[in-house]
């Protein structure tokens, strides 16, 4: 599932409850994202001081209360893993935070991705009759004869039915446990993966990762600026030209092979004297 979150940050140090000036990020993001989110809000990368002042995303499950409460790493890994998901785990997701289940928490959200099989999901049972009518006609759970089923009374059947089976009735259809173990996958943000964690990065390797995405044609125009720079030497001996030029070429590539990791000295091939 695409564009399952969207975040909008604030500089807290400009907060103003009647005047939030605000930009979105899609959710999951890169570090890179996030660096260059700070840089539109005017947030220096040595001092990360963002929060969450609005959400918007097509699921229920992720309202607004508990998003802006949430921190933005578990977001992010929690997008990541739905957009992986199918749409009948979205929907079972759905389900079991409709229920009475306790999983108002975004940890709980992102330990349910490791345990879809602990409950079921039958779409579009929504109530004792339609529950009654499920299991006597369309499962093979109720062995009899046709004309003995039509004596029973099926939202008594259903009632009976869910009161046995702990299940609940939600938007999406009847929710009931499988009987399968709840496994704890997930402790804290420890275990969200590094290209998840985005609080957490180091502000130093955002700009590394900012500086990479230049293109080479950006990097190209880059090193030309530096090498028209080389018309400027004006050596007082024609026998020293061209040394001097060599001399001003190979301190120009050092120091753009710095700056953008992509050019190599080997390029100064293109650059034949």
């Amino acid at each position: 599932m695409e564009n399952v979150l969207e975040l909008c940050l604030a500089d807290r140090r400009q907060y103003e409850p009647k005047n939030v000036s605000g930009a979105w990020m899609t959710l999951p993001a890169t570090a890179t994202d996030l660096y260059m989110l700070e840089q539109q809000l005017k947030t220096p990368t040595n001092s990360l001081d963002v929060f969450i002042c609005d959400s918007h995303s097509p699921l229920s499950c992720l309202h607004r209360e508990i998003v802006t409460t949430g921190e933005i790493d578990e977001l992010n890994y929690l997008a990541a893993l739905l957009e992986k998901a199918d749409e009948h785990q979205i929907k079972k997701l759905e389900a079991v935070c409709d229920s009475e289940n306790d999983f108002e928490s975004i940890t709980k959200y992102i330990d349910f991705m490791f345990n879809t099989e602990y409950f079921t999901l039958i779409p579009d049972i929504r109530s004792h009759e339609a529950l009654g009518r499920y299991y006597l006609y369309e499962t093979a759970l109720c062995d009899m004869p046709e004309e003995w089923k039509s004596g029973i009374r099926l939202d008594t059947f259903g009632k009976h039915i869910k009161s046995q089976e702990g299940g609940s009735f939600t938007k999406e259809g009847y929710l009931v446990k499988t009987g399968e173990p709840w496994k704890i996958s997930y402790h804290g943000t420890e275990d969200i993966p590094e290209e998840y964690c985005l609080t957490s990065a180091d502000p130093l390797k955002k700009n590394y990762l900012r500086n990479a995405e230049l293109s080479m044609e950006q990097g190209y125009d880059l090193l030309d600026g530096r090498l028209n720079n080389i018309a400027d030497i004006q050596p007082k001996e024609p026998t020293d030209k061209k040394a001097s030029i060599h001399q001003k070429l190979e301190q120009t590539l050092q120091e753009v092979s710095e700056t953008i990791p992509d050019i190599k000295k080997s390029k100064a091939s293109h650059f034949e004297l």
